[in-house]
């Protein structure tokens, strides 16, 4: 996995940095105000993209277990596409980092984690 590096974004702005997705998948460190920025400048293809959930469920004594799935949406080919942010309890691995990965290698998408501060 690669490991992205965020972005802040502040009221002033910032001018983004684009990476290209890696085939084995991408990671960057979550704080819970992160959201990530894919551009898929492929012709044809569509890519999904996934954000693996770590801590999937939850005992609560009014509603039972709840289940959380993990985060999945399509980039369309020539498409933007925005995913976020990402709740730290459910979605941080053991060294902090959330995980993405791709349903094929990515060709031409390129990624940005971006951090509201």
């Amino acid at each position: 996995m690669a490991e992205l590096t965020v972005q802040d974004l502040t009221e002033a702005g910032t001018t983004l940095s684009m990476a290209s997705c890696a085939g084995g998948g991408d990671e960057f460190d979550n704080s819970g105000n992160e959201f990530l920025l894919f551009v898929n400048d492929h012709g044809s293809n569509s890519y999904n993209i996934t954000i693996t959930v770590q801590d999937s469920s939850v005992e609560d004594p009014q509603y039972g277990t709840l289940t959380k799935s993990f985060a999945a949406k399509a980039c369309a080919a020539g498409s933007r596409t925005v995913v976020g942010p990402f709740p730290v309890k459910a979605y941080n691995d053991a060294d902090g980092h959330c995980n993405i990965t791709y349903s094929a290698t990515p060709t031409s998408m390129k990624v940005a984690a971006i951090k509201i501060v």
